[in-house]
């Protein structure tokens, strides 16, 4: 079963995350979207915001920051 997931780069730290645009992909599993949050944050160095549905502002989502990957 596929899921949309949605995705935002912060890489300005004094921004409020509702003001990140956001970036929605229909992808199989949770496994293959957390793979491509932690690859953003790392390439782009900047902090990566990933919920799942439809309304990207009112679900709860994973933070991944750029600091984490080695």
């Amino acid at each position: 079963m596929e899921t949309r997931f949605n995705f935002q780069i912060n890489s300005d730290k004094y921004r409020y995350w509702e003001d990140v645009p956001v970036i929605s992909t229909i992808l199989p599993d949770r496994f293959s979207a957390v793979l491509i949050a932690r690859k953003v944050a790392k390439l782009f160095k900047a902090d990566v915001r990933m919920s799942e549905g439809k309304e990207a502002m009112k679900s709860s989502g994973s933070y991944f920051t750029f600091q984490e990957q080695d």
